[in-house]
């Protein structure tokens, strides 16, 4: 009995001490990360090194629990450094090394700096500012979050997909995983050869390997931002659907297929029958051909996001497109504005790309926008024309508060660029831009938005680039002013409106403030530059009244064949305020 008291008391003694020693190892583990991680650039990375290729090669085997890879990525280093930062985050780094355009090569140091998903490489001398190339041999797990490059059970068999934006694509391979790098991409992949593996590119060259691997070489991708890259691997059902015609906008056929997990192939019909009356529509709206050289559309088993609008391989969560053969009419209403959202983006995000996540509200707005626009051009009789204004009205809500963000948020760490995309930026922008292409009339605004993608296609821009592009389609800086105004502050204003009729004269005065709800402690006044069109009821009939409200109180005068009975203050509800 004394023996086993011995034994239990050095068991509670050693339990103790591994106790307090993992609490010890890790509170040092922790603050040695926070230490790194504030020694790494929090924001964008500098502009010392950036890239303009990269080759990329990697195994993936969805029944394994890592994968492996090599990158190659063409650099231009800008100045003398003995340091590159980059991204990278829960990569096993074998080798990395500097190659100069002689052939020669020097050892980098990989270091990931805590957990900030930012890379130091190190080199043991100065560098010299010249072209070279970076070559890193690597491992990484599969993520277990729907993220980066994970894998999915589906009825016994595994697959691999990817989700790579906003900031998830560094966790699959080292890069410079920020927007405005867009360069092409030269991929390929090495899966079990009974296996299929697509990515945004359509396959060039396959070849058996020795030990049950088949390589895949995809076509060079068009200059993109690493978040736009996709992948997936599997037993995929892949259906060859109907090229989408060539039309007057697009010389040659856009191959288009969907993508399924096996089995489920044939539920793919609706959606694929589809794509093309909607695609056609955008290129219509856009003047400018579909920009890439084949659209596959993927129902994934398991997706966070609803859908992403990768280049070439557009994913989505299965209920998005796996239907009956007559989806219900809310099926329909889901799936076209889901794919028209995406396929928007193909234009707007993809062929122009904003070059900071300060800016993610160009892409979403747009494309929440251009969405209900494209849908009720397809099929009148869902009725979505209304849905921009449904969505200002319901994030109006969340937009009258205090902490209220702006659209146009400065972003300056990996935390804002996940606060980014919520529904000020989808919703509130989406009901800015119906109230200036109200403001400007449908056909100017369109102009501004043909003008802005033909000036910056396959490059980036700012949301100061769209406004430059609208005030010259409508010729006025005013128009400029009114959406400064509204993506650079936060909340919205609340019109009060008086009026009366002298005469052939109709007098109307408008004041503005901040909404707010009640007790606030925030100051309501704060001011807007607000397009005000007010439509007036009278025995004749409507008429239509526009003002530029530019101060917190104004007053104007129109001439009226008649005084009206009534007004309305904000026509068509494009106005976005109370």
């Amino acid at each position: 009995m004394i023996r086993f008291l011995k034994w239990f008391s050095l068991l509670v003694l050693l339990a103790v001490a591994a106790f307090f020693g993992w609490n010890g190892y890790s509170d040092w583990r922790f603050s040695r990360d926070q230490a790194e991680a504030a020694l790494a650039p929090q924001g964008q990375l500098p502009d010392t090194v950036q890239p303009t290729a990269y080759q990329l090669s990697l195994r993936i085997n969805p029944d394994e629990e890592r994968f492996s890879g090599r990158v190659f990525i063409d650099v231009e280093i800008l100045e003398e450094t003995d340091t590159i930062w980059l991204h990278g985050e829960n990569i096993r780094a074998e080798s990395a090394e500097l190659v100069f355009e002689d052939g020669s090569r020097t050892p980098l140091e990989y270091r990931e700096m805590g957990r900030s998903g930012v890379v130091r490489l190190l080199a043991s001398t100065p560098v010299s500012a010249q072209s070279a190339g970076i070559e890193i041999r690597f491992d990484a797990p599969f993520n277990t979050k729907l993220a980066a490059l994970y894998t999915v059970e589906e009825d016994g068999l595994n697959y691999a997909f990817t989700q790579f934006e906003p900031i998830y694509a560094r966790q699959v391979f080292p890069q410079f995983d920020e927007p405005r790098f867009k360069t092409s991409y030269d991929i390929q992949l090495e899966v079990p050869k009974q296996l299929r593996g697509l990515s945004s590119t359509p396959i060039i060259h396959e070849e058996l390997l020795q030990d049950g691997f088949k390589r895949l070489t995809f076509a060079t991708t068009k200059p993109m931002p690493s978040y736009l890259l996709a992948f997936a691997v599997g037993d995929l059902d892949i259906v060859e659907y109907l090229p989408i015609a060539a039309t007057d906008i697009r010389s040659e056929p856009v191959p288009l297929r969907g993508i399924a997990a096996k089995g489920k192939g044939d539920q793919l019909g609706y959606a694929l029958e589809h794509t093309a009356a909607l695609l056609t529509t955008l290129e219509e709206y856009f003047g400018i051909p579909y920009p890439y050289t084949k659209l596959d559309i993927v129902a994934v088993p398991s997706f966070a996001a609803g859908a992403m609008e990768n280049v070439g391989l557009i994913t989505y969560r299965e209920s998005f497109l796996l239907f009956e053969p007559e989806p219900s009419i809310s099926q329909q209403r889901r799936y076209a504005n889901v794919h028209a959202h995406e396929l928007a983006h193909q234009w707007f995000g993809n062929l122009v790309t904003m070059p900071w996540w300060d800016d993610i509200w160009l892409n979403e707005s747009f494309a929440t926008w251009m969405a209900s626009k494209a849908v009720h051009a397809w099929n009148p009789e869902l009725e979505e024309d209304r849905e921009i204004i449904r969505r200002g009205h319901r994030v109006m809500g969340s937009d009258i508060y205090e902490r209220s963000r702006r659209i146009r948020e400065p972003v300056l760490d990996r935390e804002g660029i996940a606060n980014a995309f919520d529904g000020i930026s989808y919703s509130k922008g989406g009901a800015v831009l119906q109230m200036l292409e109200s403001m400007v009339s449908p056909a100017v605004f369109r102009a501004a938005i043909q003008d802005y993608m033909q000036r910056h296609a396959w490059d980036n821009a700012t949301a100061l680039d769209l406004i430059q592009s609208l005030e010259r389609a409508a010729d006025d800086p005013a128009v400029g002013d009114v959406a400064t105004s509204f993506i650079s502050q936060p909340g919205l204003p609340v019109l009060m409106l008086d009026w009366s009729c002298n005469g052939g004269d109709l007098s109307i005065e408008l004041k503005q403030e901040r909404f707010l709800p009640v007790g606030s402690e925030v100051s309501p006044a704060q001011e807007w530059v607000v397009p005000v069109c007010m439509t007036t009821l009278g025995e004749a009939g409507k008429g239509e009244v526009c003002q530029l409200l530019t101060q917190a109180q104004q007053q104007y005068s129109h001439p009226v064949a008649e005084c009206p009975g009534a007004i309305m203050p904000n026509r068509h509800g494009h106005g976005y305020c109370r």
